[in-house]
């Protein structure tokens, strides 16, 4: 099984018995419609032909291979460069996007570009001297610790609503569990993925509840210290007033969660203070036996005493 499945991961934007290709913007990628289609049938029901499509376009590195036909008059007219495949149109996602998309379909998982160039969740090319690989490797070569490399987090949120589009549920969960799990350095990394929830969000849609989960949590943890650098509270909608409740309701966990302490710390007082209590009681009635017994035996000696002394 897992050698098929790498068979079906290898096509991954590949030319290779290609018989599709997805168009965005001027980027074209080459796809199998038989793999698409395990996941959504939307591919098969917005195919059109590609002679209505113009593509001037900056090719990925499997579709620079792909077939084409020139079309034009015998007046020598310069072709214009279209694909033989039929096409689906997707201009209103990145080409980022729709690259992490189509590459779920494919191997059940997709990587993300840091800022620095490379991809989460692939292995980095091995050294040709040392034939180590560099991603455990967290020195550059003057010694010093990289700087972490960071993903563009609204990648997830992009990948969330083309996933809505195509209805591919597993995918948009996924998608939100890679947001979640994306470490985020401030709130003007949540920018961009507060544009796209407003762009194609619903008002308690899963995505929009968890940036706004997330950015709030964030917000909470800096404190006095945040400034609202980018506008959230005068351009995003309703989105502010769902960060302002989630920070009321952080605001709320916060509180009782100290009550809760106060209480259990004072319980904990009062709970020492019976043992306390119960112990000193302990110790004075121990006391108070001890004394008795004393008493009892010094009676009982003045009684043999006195006994003795009338029997001479």
């Amino acid at each position: 099984m897992s050698t098929l499945v790498s068979k079906l991961a290898s096509l991954f934007l590949s030319p290779t018995h290609s018989d599709i290709t997805i168009l965005t913007g001027s980027t074209k990628f080459p796809a199998h419609l038989n793999i698409l289609s395990l996941h959504t049938k939307y591919f098969q029901q917005h195919l059109t032909s590609a002679r209505n499509e113009y593509l001037s376009v900056s090719e990925t590195p499997g579709s620079s291979v792909c077939d084409v036909a020139e079309f034009g008059d015998e007046g020598g007219v310069e072709a214009v460069r279209v694909d033989v495949n039929p096409v689906v149109v997707l201009h209103e996602f990145a080409p980022e996007v729709v690259e992490r998309t189509v590459e779920w379909c494919y191997r059940g998982e997709y990587a993300v570009k840091s800022e620095g160039g490379g991809r989460y969740g692939e292995k980095e090319e091995r050294d040709e001297e040392g034939g180590e690989n560099n991603e455990n490797n967290d020195e550059n070569n003057d010694g010093e610790k990289k700087p972490e490399a960071k993903q563009d987090v609204a990648i997830h949120v992009g990948v969330y609503y083309l996933a809505q589009l195509l209805k591919i549920q597993e995918l948009s969960d996924y998608a939100v569990q890679k947001f979640r799990e994306t470490a985020i350095g401030g709130p003007a990394e949540f920018e961009k993925p507060v544009k796209l929830t407003k762009e194609f969000g619903g008002n308690e849609d899963n995505m929009v509840t968890t940036v706004v989960s997330k950015l709030a949590e964030t917000i909470w943890g800096l404190g006095s210290d945040w400034r609202d650098d980018w506008g959230l509270f005068g351009n995003y909608g309703t989105i502010p007033q769902s960060v302002v409740g989630e920070l009321m309701r952080l605001k709320g966990d916060r509180e009782r969660e100290v009550e809760e302490k106060e209480k259990k710390a004072r319980e904990e007082l009062e709970e020492k203070e019976k043992k306390l209590e119960s112990k000193h009681e302990s110790d004075l009635n121990d006391r108070e036996s001890w004394v008795n017994d004393q008493w009892r035996e010094k009676e009982c000696w003045s009684c043999h005493r006195r006994l003795g002394d009338g029997g001479m």
